[in-house]
């Protein structure tokens, strides 16, 4: 019981880093593609 909730715990911190991560590159894109002065 304790090893499936660490795991569930574990996927679900994974999972909101990896939406996390998503939107911040969107929004980033989002930035860079509106101010074209630093295009890496």
């Amino acid at each position: 019981m304790y090893t499936l909730r660490t795991t569930t715990l574990k996927l679900f911190t994974v999972g909101a880093l990896v939406g996390v991560t998503a939107v911040f590159f969107s929004w980033q894109g989002h930035i860079l593609r509106r101010l074209p002065i630093a295009q890496l």
